[in-house]
């Protein structure tokens, strides 16, 4: 019986992300910038670019980490979208960033606001 290995994917609110494939503080991979140079970097795209390194990992589970407002739900979906598997842990508290340059992240009524604009325009980042 193959043995099933879990990931951590943290979404973090300053738009980066990290990969933890063991508890604890080691931080196996980290991207800042999209795979297209100069292309904003959005879940979606965190996603695609996490799926890569669980695939070569054998990760089946993924347990998403981000600001339960909104946003976990979302990756969440992404996670089971990209076909693995979310497992929903305690995480605490993931806050919001009222220095980001993502305007969206820096407090409930602008994530809100963002999530309207996007399901109405769709329109997304910058």
């Amino acid at each position: 019986m193959r043995r099933t290995r879990k990931a951590r994917l943290w979404w973090l609110p300053n738009g980066k992300w990290q990969v933890v494939f063991r508890r604890g503080i080691k931080v196996d991979r980290r991207v800042i910038h999209h795979s297209r140079p100069g292309a904003y970097l959005d879940s979606e795209e965190v996603m695609a670019q996490a799926s890569l390194v669980f695939t070569a990992r054998d990760v089946l589970k993924v347990i998403p980490v981000a600001n339960p407002f909104l946003h976990l739900a979302k990756c969440r979906q992404l996670v089971a979208k990209a076909g693995f598997t979310p497992v929903r842990r305690k995480i605490g508290w993931i806050g919001f960033c009222p220095e980001s340059i993502q305007w969206w992240t820096r407090g409930p009524i602008r994530l809100l606001a963002y999530a309207v604009i996007q399901k109405l325009f769709g329109r997304r980042g910058r």
